[in-house]
C-alpha cells in the first residue's frame, strides 16, 4: 500500500530552493515535490502528491546524462534510498 499525502497549492512548492545547487545550467528540478529533473525550458509541472521515494531526490543531482536527457544521477546512495525509501507516516495532508 502506498501512502500519499496530497498537497494543496503546489505551485508555491515547486522547484524547492534547497535543490537549486544540485541542478546544473541545462537541467532544473521541478514538480510539486521536487521529484522531476527536466530541461530548463520545460515547466516541470506535476500533480501535487508526496511519495516516500521523493525524499530521496533531496540530495540527488539533476543534470544532463550521457543519453542527452535530463535526469537524476543514480548514485549508490540514491539507488539504496529508492530501494528502501523513508517512511511517510509522519506526513499529513497540508492545506495552504
Amino acid at each position: 500500500m502506498r501512502l500519499i499525502a496530497y498537497l494543496v497549492g503546489c505551485m508555491l512548492l515547486s522547484a524547492p530552493l534547497a535543490h537549486a545547487q544540485l541542478a546544473n545550467k541545462s537541467c532544473k528540478i521541478g514538480g510539486c515535490s521536487g521529484q522531476l529533473c527536466v530541461p530548463v525550458s520545460d515547466e516541470g509541472i506535476s500533480t501535487c502528491e508526496y511519495r516516500a521515494q521523493y525524499a530521496c531526490y533531496k540530495q540527488a543531482h539533476c543534470r544532463r546524462l550521457k543519453n542527452g536527457q535530463c535526469g537524476w544521477v543514480m548514485s549508490k546512495k540514491l539507488r539504496a534510498c529508492l530501494k528502501n525509501p523513508p517512511s511517510v507516516a509522519h506526513y499529513s495532508t497540508l492545506t495552504l
